[in-house]
């Protein structure tokens, strides 16, 4: 009794000292929140979020697209304009995204068990806005190629001759068939992640279309994961 006693004190001291520690070095914190352990993993156009470590939540649409109407009530009079929610896929062993199993340096000897940790973070402090080059190329997408909508994103990093030295994210919209897309590239100043924020203008048409775009930027050091979110905006 006294064996288990001690165990769970252990395994609630070790959380609460996790979750202190990303308090202490993430400042754009403001608490955890409950979502479930496993949202719904589904394709997205910059691949599978099964590989990546970190999910971003940035309108209550999000919400609903990874765990349902029900987890989504909650969180209806949230502010996503000055507020996000950041999952953290986490070693529940080391207590911090643990990359044992993915070729790299490993922090224990066993294979990494994770889990998703949810928290409320202030978009301002939690974000660097990263300056997009302009112009972008959109290119409208047709009837014969929509199909490729589904095509991941694609990173071109400039090859080292390049004078330019620049950057440029491929990805795709989808829409209506008036409606209008706008880009913002988000660096997050606590995690290794690259965030582009596709907004999707409502442009009053029953009929799908979309874009392809080119968002061309500085290479940004450090950076180990490149997401895309799109927001759904009504004009």
């Amino acid at each position: 009794m006294r064996t288990i006693l001690f165990l769970s004190l252990l395994i609630l001291s070790l959380a609460t000292a996790a979750q202190n520690h990303l308090y202490s070095r993430d400042s754009s914190v403001i608490r955890k929140v409950v979502l479930p352990a496993d949202p719904i993993i589904k394709e997205t156009a910059n691949g599978p979020l099964s590989k990546a470590d970190y999910i971003y939540l940035l309108s209550d649409h999000d919400v609903y697209n990874l765990f349902g109407y029900d987890s989504m009530k909650q969180f209806r009079n949230v502010d996503f304009s000055a507020l996000h929610i950041l999952g953290i896929r986490q070693c529940k062993q080391c207590l911090r995204v643990c990359n044992h199993d993915n070729g790299h340096k490993a922090c224990h000897r066993n294979v990494c068990m994770k889990e998703w940790s949810w928290y409320m973070r202030r978009n301002q402090s939690a974000f660097a806005a990263i300056p997009v080059i302009s112009p972008t190329a959109p290119t409208r997408i047709g009837g014969d190629d929509m199909h490729e909508y589904h095509l991941r994103d694609t990173i071109i990093q400039p090859t080292p001759g390049d004078k330019a030295g620049t950057a440029r994210w491929q990805t795709s919209g989808m829409g209506d068939c008036h409606g209008s897309f706008s880009y913002e590239l988000l660096q997050d100043r606590f995690h290794p992640v690259l965030l582009l924020k596709e907004s999707s203008y409502y442009g009053g048409c029953r009929a799908a279309g979309g874009i392809h775009v080119s968002v061309v930027f500085k290479p940004v050091a450090g950076i180990q994961y490149y997401l895309k979110n799109t927001v759904l905006v009504e004009r």
